[in-house]
């Protein structure tokens, strides 16, 4: 079975909005051919056929499981924000170029 959060490079998770920015976006830079498109579009933004391929995608793959697992957990007034930060730079490898900051994941509560 194909992964079609993968192929939009988005989290099984996602929301309507987000997956409609990555489909956007897929069709701008042509990442995608139509069949394929169209089939993201039709699956994930109907909630009844997007239940169904997700039941059978995580029956496949239940490592998906803890991605929705662990954000079910999350308080709705949880906002994660992106942002860069140099005083959070932890290089991990000797080759990592040290002219661009990391990014880092800070939590935020409402």
């Amino acid at each position: 079975m194909i992964n079609l959060y993968k192929l939009l490079h988005i989290s099984i998770t996602a929301t309507d909005e987000e997956i409609r920015l990555a489909l956007k976006k897929a069709a701008d830079e042509q990442t995608l051919d139509w069949e394929k498109w169209q089939n993201c579009r039709k699956v994930l933004l109907n909630p009844e056929l997007r239940e169904k391929y997700n039941a059978k995608l995580i029956k496949e793959n239940p490592q998906l499981k803890q991605e929705i697992i662990f954000s079910s957990h999350l308080p709705e007034s949880v906002e994660i924000k992106e942002e860069e930060s140099e005083y959070y730079e932890q290089p991990v490898q000797e080759n990592i170029s040290r002219s661009r900051p990391l990014q880092s994941r800070y939590l935020f509560w409402h």
